[in-house]
């Protein structure tokens, strides 16, 4: 076989193989971004749930204070990685059962059978 010809199709092959990696590359970087944003999106939605919730029940809602002096930025974080999916669910559920309150229609219906009829579903994803 001609060297250059064996030398052309060592090179396609190269750029092949690098062509499919950055292309696994590219797919796992969405993956983990895709992950990322729903684990924020399930604390946000945790966390206005509980706003809810309290509002309903008609407790205090009190917003943490932010303070950068001491350095308690980690321990907020570290609170938020403990907020699971299945905590939304519970928060989710008990303001559907005992209020019948959808947190994404962000409306109190009158019974139970009017937010069955006219929720499209407990997750943001039904919305």
């Amino acid at each position: 076989m001609d060297p250059h010809k064996e030398k052309m199709m060592k090179e396609e092959a190269l750029a092949e193989k690098n062509r499919k990696r950055e292309e696994n590359l590219m797919a796992e970087f969405g993956c983990r971004q895709k992950s990322q944003w729903r684990s924020k999106r399930v604390v946000i939605n945790f966390n206005k749930a509980k706003g809810a919730l309290a509002q309903l029940e008609n407790q205090e809602c009190l917003k943490p204070e932010k303070n950068e002096e001491d350095g308690e930025d980690g321990e907020e974080e570290d609170e938020e990685e403990e907020i699971t999916e299945e905590d939304l669910q519970e928060i989710l559920m008990k303001l559907r059962d005992e209020h019948n309150y959808c947190l994404f229609c962000g409306c109190q219906y009158d019974s139970k059978e009017a937010l069955l009829s006219n929720c499209p579903g407990i997750d943001e994803d039904d919305h």
